[in-house]
């Protein structure tokens, strides 16, 4: 099977870094994955755009993406080398299950990075200020987060960014009265553009300028991050935990194209195929998700649900694992919410375990039943039991309650009707939904896709 790695950068026009960073980056993958094709694109438009003026074409990441799948490879990771999970970001998951996630995107990331941030030598009187990008997206509370840490860490370095929340004015309030020196990195891959200009330039309104004005002794380190070893290990290192194939466990909903998850969306279009349980000819799940998955391979197992024991889980077992080792991302799509009463769940507790599960939620049929009582699922200081029979309603005798595999419990669920209101859900948010109330309707119907909604009588 042809493997291939993509290295992912926003790009960069300032020539030097392409050597100091981005050959680093490509050397140091072709040296740690020689059994893959090692490919690199860029995501800016603009930076793409100059480039080519100067003679250097690169593909965005649509571009590459499409080249490599024409090109007949279906075991592709691509590499996110964003700092954090901003705007850029979007643009990789728009094109890629198989992502690796940016340098920091957690508090998780921040400890594991922090000793290489942090290992500049200050004398008495000095202090560091990372500087980094900063954006309107939400991902701009991580610099916060990084300033915390440092502070926690060692309170002589800071985070600024140029155009998020964090500005030098805050940096500045928490300086020592002692500090005469101030060194300046940017807080980015590559030291290019953002460094020239509104780091280290002479206008009045640079960062280095200010800080003279209030003065500061400014010290610049040209060098972006990506020069830096640990940077490059902890890319490595987060591919080398995509080599086994990843299973997408996508929640679909409850049988509405409409109330699917972008999520659920940019996974089905980037997945290399799909896998469904064919339970007595149909799979709701799929009629779903069929918009965005017909031009992709669809495997089928028959499996049914009523009858389902140990064996034909392993059989199941066996059939998914073999499609995981030829197309390597494989969605198994499953009605409703993943992770409740979910089929898939259940298998994966016997999946190898070396596999990458990737689990997408759905909205569930018991939320999605809301919008046709037009009543709240419950209410403050309220108790909600959902459960797949009645033994736990009578025993905790919840304010509320959802029974699921509601033609099961029929006789159960209306023997309860002095303590609860039942109201009977079937094929909720589908052409041919229904909403019952009425007991000889309700004994009457005998749909698999059904639910009760129970709430306490005053």
């Amino acid at each position: 099977m042809k493997k291939a790695i993509l290295l992912s950068f926003f790009g960069t026009t300032r020539l030097r870094e392409h050597e100091r960073v981005i050959d680093k980056f490509l050397n140091g993958f072709k040296n740690e994955f020689k059994d893959c094709d090692i490919k690199i694109c860029f995501t800016s438009r603009i930076v793409k755009k100059i480039l080519e003026k100067k003679g250097m074409s690169f593909d965005d990441e649509c571009e590459a993406i499409k080249a490599l799948k024409e090109a007949g490879y279906k075991d592709i990771r691509v590499v996110s080398t964003n700092i954090i999970p901003g705007e850029e970001y979007k643009k990789l998951k728009n094109v890629s299950n198989r992502l690796t996630t940016p340098f920091i995107s957690n508090s998780k990331d921040i400890a594991k990075l922090i000793d290489g941030m942090t290992a500049f030598k200050l004398n008495e009187g000095e202090e560091f200020i990372y500087v980094g990008h900063g954006t309107y997206h939400v991902a701009d509370r991580i610099y916060e987060d990084i300033d915390n840490a440092f502070r926690e860490k060692n309170n002589k370095y800071h985070m600024m960014s140029i155009e998020g929340e964090l500005d030098l004015d805050s940096v500045v309030e928490n300086l020592s009265k002692d500090t005469k020196t101030i060194y300046l990195r940017p807080f980015m891959l590559v030291s290019g553009v953002h460094m020239l200009e509104d780091i280290a330039s002479d206008d009045e309104d640079s960062i280095k300028s200010r800080l003279e004005k209030l003065g500061y002794e400014v010290k610049l380190i040209d060098k972006g991050l990506g020069e830096e070893d640990y940077i490059l290990n902890d890319s490595i290192e987060k591919v080398k935990a995509m080599e086994e194939p990843q299973l997408n466990i996508v929640g679909v909903g409850p049988g509405d194209e409409d109330l699917l998850t972008v999520k659920a969306i940019l996974t089905l279009k980037n997945t290399n195929a799909v896998f469904v349980l064919d339970n007595r000819g149909r799979n709701l799940a799929l009629d779903t998700v069929m918009s965005y998955v017909k031009d992709k391979p669809i495997i089928k197992m028959p499996f049914d649900m009523k009858s389902a024991n140990e064996a034909l889980y392993n059989e199941l077992k066996v059939k998914l694992e073999e499609a995981l080792a030829e197309y390597r991302d494989v969605s198994f799509v499953t009605i409703g919410d993943a992770a409740v009463f979910s089929t898939p769940m259940n298998l994966s507790k016997i999946l190898d375990k070396k596999i990458n599960i990737n689990l997408i939620n759905g909205m569930p049929s018991f939320v999605a039943l809301t919008a046709m009582n037009k009543e709240p699922l419950i209410e403050k200081g309220e108790s909600l039991v959902i459960s797949d029979n009645t033994e736990l309603v009578e025993a905790a005798k919840p304010d509320r309650a959802v029974i699921l595999k509601g033609t099961l419990n029929k006789e159960a669920v209306l023997k309860l009707k002095d303590t609860y209101e039942a109201e009977y859900f079937k094929r909720i948010s589908m052409p041919n939904e229904m909403y019952l109330t009425d007991e000889e309707e309700i004994r009457k119907d005998n749909d698999y896709i059904s639910l009760f909604y129970l709430k306490k009588r005053k």
